[in-house]
């Protein structure tokens, strides 16, 4: 849930800055499923 709209203090920052963080977590999510498949490819040979 939003707090800040909420609260009616959105900002054109504010989104901005929520949607770089979301896109973080959406490569580090990525980032990890592919490290844990090679890991798991590694072992399997």
């Amino acid at each position: 849930m939003d707090v800040a709209r909420l609260k009616f203090m959105e900002t054109k920052y504010g989104a901005w800055l929520d949607g770089i963080l979301d896109r973080y977590a959406d490569a580090m999510i990525i980032l990890c499923i592919t490290v844990a498949s090679l890991d798991k490819f590694a072992h399997a040979c």
